[in-house]
């Protein structure tokens, strides 16, 4: 049972290895496994890079970014650039014209200018992140999974209790997910978060508070907002949360914040 969860998890974030999970055994909850499974695979790919001795100061967080996109499909990249590109045909009204507009661009395989401005956007702040403010690998590891973290549990409140996120446009997984899931994810998160706090001055509970607070509130802002404008709650959507989230908090940590 354990590991046919797992392995729902793993099947709904990454590409490779292939699990092949049919319709009936995939379970919704276990999407608040990505957190975890994408901050190990980041810690995986950088620490071995980490490892070399002529390794530049730096690569490893840079790769570490670079090896989970890709591992993943460039799965919440892909949601920022098609929610960007959204808002460059979106005329800011609730017509079904303009939802038409706005689902077909977030649906195009095809990147406007808003989705390719939007993804330079992302990689500025982590190449910068890497190389120039000097965050380290695994600091960065544990922000992939306190932004992961953060975004998720805006979604499934965004999913619960805004009308707009079940409007007849809304098409993601969140709102099937139940309160129980939610509260032992929850539990999880913040216990893991308090240890970490524990272990080290840098990743004090404090900082690690106000990061998450910070991006729970990001993302519960953004989300509300492009739920009304989308008339729905999807993937897109919420990945362009992930990557908010990330930019803030890689902001934060820049910035030695709190």
């Amino acid at each position: 049972m354990m590991l046919s969860f797992l392995a729902s998890g793993w099947t709904f974030f990454f590409r490779w290895p292939v699990i092949r999970v049919s319709a009936e055994a995939f379970a919704p909850a276990s999407i608040f496994l990505g957190p975890a499974f994408q901050a190990l695979a980041f810690a995986l790919a950088a620490g071995l890079v980490a490892l070399l001795p002529s390794a530049p100061l730096g690569l490893a967080g840079f790769l570490g970014f670079v090896v989970l996109s890709a591992w993943s499909g460039f799965f919440h990249d892909d949601g920022f650039a098609d929610t960007a590109d959204s808002l460059g045909v979106s005329k800011f009204d609730d017509s079904d014209a303009t939802l038409d507009r706005i689902h077909a661009a977030m649906k195009d395989s095809r990147l406007g200018t808003f989705g390719v401005s939007a993804l330079i956007l992302l990689w500025a702040f982590r190449g910068l992140s890497a190389f120039l403010w000097g965050i380290d690998w695994t600091t960065l590891a544990v922000i992939v999974f306190v932004s992961r973290s953060a975004a998720f549990g805006a979604a499934w409140g965004v999913g619960r209790y805004v009308r707009a996120a079940n409007a007849r446009r809304s098409g993601h997984l969140m709102r099937s997910v139940g309160p129980g899931p939610f509260l032992i994810f929850s539990v999880l998160t913040v216990g893991l978060l308090g240890a970490l706090g524990a272990l080290s001055p840098w990743w004090s509970l404090v900082r690690l508070s106000v990061w998450l607070g910070v991006g729970v509130g990001v993302a519960f802002f953004f989300l509300g907002v492009q739920a009304r404008r989308c008339q729905g709650l999807s993937g897109d959507l919420i990945g362009a949360a992930v990557c908010l989230c990330e930019i803030f908090i890689l902001v934060l940590a820049a910035c030695g914040l709190p």
